[in-house]
């Protein structure tokens, strides 16, 4: 009875179910299939299991590596055009007579 519980004990979970690449893409916020080839092109993207020679087929452990090599977005600084027109606005706003009860 103890050698079933350490066998049970000792072995790997069951693995998920394996993901098409239209599961794939929605796990990753609805990518459009171009998106989604791209990325592969750029090894983002992990190779799929090729069951088939139509059949590609990811797993949750795929998803998650793709996660992390997914590219992140800076903030980009903003361009000097917009910088300096908005400071001008704010001292021409400043020079203005204040229309008040005094």
């Amino acid at each position: 009875m103890q050698s079933v519980n350490q066998a049970s004990n000792n072995a790997e979970p069951a693995p998920g179910p394996l993901l098409t690449e239209a599961a794939f893409r929605a796990l990753l916020g609805g990518m459009s299939e171009r998106k989604f080839k791209q990325l592969r092109a750029d090894g983002i993207v992990g190779a799929p299991l090729l069951l088939g020679p139509r059949v590609s087929r990811w797993t949750h452990a795929d998803y998650q590596d793709t996660l992390a090599r997914l590219p992140r977005r800076e903030k980009a600084p903003e361009p000097d055009t917009l910088a300096s027109a908005r400071r001008a606005r704010i001292e021409a706003m400043k020079r203005q007579p204040r229309g008040g009860v005094r």
